[in-house]
This record gives structure tokens, C-alpha cells and sequence, in this order.
């Protein structure tokens, strides 16, 4: 059976951690400038840690090592009802891999009869 572990609201998590870490505050004037300069650096910093907690926890528990799909509703909700926009493609982190490796499950699944 297959097994995929999705990790999902990274866009708040990005916000969460630009106001953590980088003093965001949408309300503040030069928001925008902060948000611009601090978000590959939030974005990275979800993606890094996730993948690093998921697989410390996998191994704790004696499980094997999956990858970890990181997205968030609202890229995935653009790529499934085809209301993609460049901006949405930036904010993009696992949601097409995601759907690849759902895809290629449900294929072999098919074909194996399991």
C-alpha cells in the first residue's frame, strides 16, 4: 500500500516564521520589503527543518526513510483546478511532485492488482 507523508500549510508556516524569525508584520510600512528580502530564506528554512524532523521521527520509531511532500492548500488548490499564475508557481514547493508520485502509485497499484 502506498504511504505518503504530506506536510501541508507551508504558506502559513512561511508567514509564521517570517514573523518569528524575521520581524514581519504585514501591518508595518515596510512589510512588503521585508517579506520580499526574508521569504526564500523562510521557505527554505520550512523545508530543511521538516524533512529533517519527519525522518529523525521515522528513524526513532525503526521506519523506513520516505520522502516528505511539503505544500500548501492554495498551490495545490491552483494546480488542481488549473488556475496557475506565475505567482503561484513560485510559491510551489512539493505540490506537483506530490501528484506525480500519486499518479505512479496508482499506476503500479493498478497494474499489480493490489
Amino acid at each position: 500500500m502506498p504511504l505518503f507523508i504530506v506536510q501541508s500549510k507551508a504558506d502559513l508556516q512561511i508567514k509564521n516564521i517570517l514573523e518569528d524569525k524575521f520581524g514581519y508584520d504585514e501591518s508595518e510600512e515596510d512589510a512588503v520589503e521585508k517579506y520580499n528580502k526574508h521569504h526564500s530564506a523562510a521557505r527554505q528554512l520550512l523545508i530543511d527543518s521538516s524533512r529533517k524532523n519527519f525522518n529523525k521521527h521515522l528513524e526513532k520509531a525503526n521506519l523506513t526513510k520516505r520522502d516528505v511532500f511539503i505544500i500548501s492548500r492554495s498551490s495545490m488548490y491552483a494546480l488542481m483546478t488549473a488556475k496557475w499564475s506565475w505567482r503561484t508557481a513560485a510559491n510551489v514547493i512539493d505540490e506537483v511532485n506530490l501528484l506525480q508520485a500519486v499518479l505512479k502509485a496508482a499506476m503500479e497499484t493498478r497494474r499489480h492488482g493490489t
